[in-house]
């Protein structure tokens, strides 16, 4: 049986793997409330399922994942006043990727993806990816990295039954609703008190943002939306599509030229 946990190989055989050509992706998440009916880890237990499906479709070893992310928003995650949010400056995700991404490139790998799942820590994850492409570049290396949300290798017929059943809810204000509470109940059933799911409307926010962040008149669950009718069956519907579709996307963009690239998901 292949092993597609970095952490569980001998360095021998990590290094033949590499040698291969083995693309190596590595889990962002966060640490963060997601209402009172996830845990905290959520993001981090979905981004490592998703790497988990990719690997079944290709050639890709899972390092060990980032747990920990840029400080939550009110507009995407209802702030980081929260108990158990606890987060990493931008300096120091960005110190804590690029060390990572220049150690495996140090040891041979050539394909690395950072696949993300915690939107606040998107541009701190470039600015890793872009620091280290320009090393990659003065030391004439053919190694390249890959940044993704993975979240965007949901395919739109996809999204169209998360909408059914959310009604419509922006990527934005699904914090805690139905498309990860229902990838939840798929991955880790056991983490989900569904005795604590309440009805909710989703939150409505200005375009703009104030500092310092003020929680007043937030949900008091934490969730931007509601998780209701989320179910176990249509958590693995999205985590297949999203895991099988990031290994399609990730194979090409390693693989074809830049013009070849640019192909719908579905």
């Amino acid at each position: 049986m292949t092993v597609n946990m970095l952490a569980e190989l001998p360095w021998s055989e990590y290094a033949e793997r590499l040698e291969a050509g083995a693309t190596v992706l590595v889990p962002v998440g966060a640490n963060e409330q997601h209402g009172h009916h996830l845990p905290l880890g959520t993001d981090t237990v979905e981004v490592m399922a998703a790497c988990r499906v990719a690997a079944d479709h290709g050639d890709f070893l899972i390092a060990p994942p980032i747990a920990y992310g840029y400080a939550s928003q009110i507009r995407s995650a209802a702030g980081n006043h929260w108990p158990g949010n606890i987060s990493l400056q931008s300096s120091t995700l960005v110190a804590v990727v690029s060390d990572v991404v220049r150690s495996l490139i140090r040891h041979g790998a050539k394909r690395i993806a950072v696949i993300n799942a915690h939107y606040e820590n998107t541009w701190y994850l470039v600015d890793a990816c872009e620091q280290v492409s320009k090393e990659i570049v003065q030391a004439g290396s053919d190694a390249r990295i890959v940044a993704m949300m993975c979240w965007d290798a949901v395919s739109p017929e996809v999204w169209r039954k998360v909408d059914a059943t959310s009604g419509n809810v922006p990527l934005d204000l699904a914090h805690a609703g139905v498309l990860e509470t229902s990838a939840m109940l798929h991955i880790a059933e056991e983490q989900v008190h569904e005795d604590r799911v309440q009805e909710a409307e989703y939150v409505t926010f200005p375009p703009y943002d104030v500092f310092p962040q003020d929680p007043t008149g937030l949900p008091e669950t934490g969730s931007l939306s509601s998780p209701s009718g989320s179910t176990a069956d249509l958590g693995r519907t999205i985590v297949d599509d999203m895991g099988t579709n990031m290994a399609r996307l990730l194979i090409e963009a390693f693989e074809k030229p830049a013009t070849e690239r640019h192909v719908p998901l579905r």
